[in-house]
């Protein structure tokens, strides 16, 4: 598969990437300004900001996409195990 019938591929699970991408970065934006946002440790930041991009795709493409789902948890959980292993985050 070329690049190009990836990208047409994506588009009917991720929407279309224009879209896809600007709310991603309305949600990332939003999140920066807020107080809370320096009090994070580039893990924590990294991770919500895949978390949004997974959110963007759910709301503009196909919310029936198990990955979408499952690439949110595993982003949340890679933070939950460092926080449970003791990681001074």
């Amino acid at each position: 598969m070329n690049a190009q019938q990836t990208i047409e591929d994506r588009e009917s699970s991720h929407g279309d990437y224009k879209v896809q991408a600007g709310f991603s970065q309305q949600l990332k934006n939003m999140a920066r300004k807020h107080p809370g946002w320096v009090s994070l440790t580039d893990e924590q930041r990294e991770s919500l900001d895949m978390i949004f991009v997974k959110i963007s795709r759910v709301l503009t493409g196909s919310p029936n996409v198990a990955d979408h789902w499952t690439d949110m948890a595993g982003y949340a959980t890679l933070i939950s195990n460092l926080i449970t292993k003791g990681h001074h985050l």
